[in-house]
Formats: C-alpha cells, structure tokens, sequence
C-alpha cells in the first residue's frame, strides 16, 4: 500500500503524504519551523524530528532556578489540602485592604516550656545578649562544638569590672570569702541572715567565729589564760610589773628542833630564797618533794643547801624548781640525809620563794 496519493491524478497534479491502515488512509501531518515571509509560506522549513527538536522561547519562566525576589518569581497558588511547607527568613503578612485571619491553633502559650511544646526560632546575627536561666546544655550533634574563649577572662581573682557575672543558686553550699565584702542593698532594704552567727559572750574557739584585728588595732585587754603560739620562730616577751600575783614568801627562825615543817601540800616549784646562819658552825637546810611533813633523817631531801657560819646563802631560779607531791623543809646541824641533831633555836633564818 502506498503512503502517498496523487491529488489530479490524470493531469499530474500534487502528492499528499499519508498513512494507511489498510481500511483507509490517513493524512500525514508534520510540524516545521523557519522564516516565515509575509506574505508566503515559511522559506527553508525545517521538519520537527528527534535531531531537529522544535525550539521554545521561555518568556514566562524564570531567568534562573533557586530562591528569588517576589518581583522575579512566578505567582503560584497554594493547594487547599497543601501540606504545611517549611519557611526560612522573614515573612511579612499582606491582608491588603481587608482583614488578616491569623490561626493561633500552633501558638503555644506563654511562658516557659519543654522543647517539644516550644516554637524554633532562630537568633538574629545582631542579637544583644540574651540572659540564660537554668542549664545549658551545648549540643553539637556528630560534630566538634565550637567555643569561642575571647569573652572569657583569666583565671585568679579581678576587679567587678574584669569578671564575669553570675548567679549562685538557691542551693549553693557556703562559699568562702576572703578581704572586705560590701553589702549593697540599692534602693531596697538588705535582708540578713543571722543563722550562722554565734550567741554573743564568750565561747570555745569552736563556736566562735575567726577574725582579724586590724593592724591599727588598740590595745585589747585579755582575761584567762593566754597560750602563746609562735610556730617556728622565736615569741618575744615582755615582763611588766604588777601589783598582784606574784610568786608567796615563806620565812621562819628555826626553834631548835630538827622536825620537818611542810610549806605547802601540793605540787609547786620555789624560784629563790635567802638563808642566814648566826652559829658558829655551819648549818645545813633540807628540801623535801612531799605532800605531809618530811621525817628528818628518815625521808631523803631532793635538795641539801648549805649555810655557812655566821654567814648567809642567797639563791635565784628564773625557771623555778618543780616538787611534784609538795613543799616540805628541815635544818640539821650535819650533813648526812639520815642526820637529826637540831640546831640552836634561832640559829638559821629562812626565806623561801615559791609558787
């Protein structure tokens, strides 16, 4: 079958394309493109096929595919049924002369709440600081989190004006303060607690609290007994006179008798004496470390002093002489510890410091 039929057959007139079926035939069309002549047909055509594809001029399309200004972007309109589509920037509401119906289903309410009942948000690159309550937790996903150090300060302590506010918590433990703190009230009234101060009047070093005297400090008169620490080093002392305490005297003319007198029934220390003997032979006067009075030639004297005839001894012991019982003395006219020959009455005077 022939695809083309002769149009006038017997006087030679135009061939048509066609196409038949086989029941009947069908008029072939095609599509070209050139020149076009006014008045006349397209001069040159070139018929559409795979290799001669018919060219389009996009006069409505964009000049370029991404995001755009309004002004050099296509008007769409937006599905009734359209899925909620993600926005990123500013979007600036147009009710035109009407009225704008805004939705505040998606609006949370006010106040603080949990990220999931939160609206993102994003921080504008100009944005004054923003004060944080709470924990912070910094989350960098999989990658490294970025922290820039430059506002942070140096360690040690600085000036207000050189740190970094903060807030303590309701629950923060006592911080230890060190130099002069300033209570600043402002305009308000400044609450204090007192729960950590001590009852006043004296107390044990426990239940007081440390202090320091100023360098200026006048003198503080003390009462009690006062421990002096100086460490390692050496503590300086200054002895002054005063019109009480002291150290007590003992002093007796032996009678003539070689019995044991008790000066004083606990323990003490003697820190000097002055003894006199008138006889014409020396005298001797025995110490005793007891509480009772010393048995002559039975109990044994720590200490034996000699008194020379007609003369007199004096001694001095800065750090004193310790009789840990008690203070006992007698007078023999020999030696020996177990001697008791008694002198002539009134022959020693004694005089006896002790403490």
């Amino acid at each position: 079958m022939s695809n083309d039929s002769v149009m006038n057959a017997g006087s030679g007139g135009d061939r048509i394309r066609d196409f038949d079926d086989g029941t009947r035939k069908w008029p072939a069309s095609f599509i070209a493109f050139g020149t076009v002549s006014d008045p006349g047909p397209i001069s040159s055509p070139t018929v559409v096929s795979a290799t001669n594809p018919l060219p389009v001029t996009s006069l409505q399309l964009p000049a370029a595919l991404g995001q755009s200004t309004m002004a050099s972007a296509l008007s769409v309109a937006i599905a009734s049924n359209q899925t909620a589509i993600p926005v990123s920037g500013t979007v600036t509401a147009n009710a035109g002369t009407g009225t704008l119906a805004v939705s505040l289903a998606a609006i949370p309410a006010l106040g603080q709440a949990t990220m999931a009942s939160s609206l993102p948000v994003v921080v504008s690159s100009n944005q004054t600081a923003i004060p944080v309550s709470g924990t912070v937790t910094a989350n960098a996903g999989t990658g490294t989190l970025a922290v820039s150090l430059a506002a942070i300060p140096a360690l040690g302590q600085a000036t207000m004006a050189s740190s970094l506010p903060v807030v303590v918590s309701s629950n923060q433990t006592a911080i230890p303060v060190s130099g002069t703190v300033t209570a600043n009230a402002g305009t308000g009234t400044l609450a204090v607690s007192v729960a950590a101060i001590p009852a006043l009047g004296q107390a044990t070093m426990a239940s007081s609290l440390p202090v320091v005297v100023s360098s200026n400090q006048s003198a503080i008169p003390v009462s009690g007994t006062i421990t002096a620490n100086a460490g390692t080093g050496t503590l300086s002392t200054t002895q002054n006179p005063q019109t009480s305490g002291g150290l007590t005297i003992y002093r007796v003319l032996w009678p003539g008798n070689a019995t044991g007198v008790t000066i004083k029934t606990s323990a003490g220390q003697i820190y000097g004496g002055y003894l006199f003997n008138v006889a014409t032979t020396v005298r001797f006067v025995k110490l005793y470390n007891k509480a009772t009075a010393p048995t002559v030639g039975t109990d044994t004297p720590v200490m034996t002093l000699c008194v020379p005839a007609g003369g007199g001894a004096t001694f001095n012991w800065d750090k004193g002489i310790a009789f840990s019982s008690g203070i006992g003395v007698g007078v023999t006219n020999l030696v020996g510890d177990s001697d008791t020959t008694a002198p002539t009455a009134n022959d020693v005077t004694i005089n006896l410091f002790y403490f």
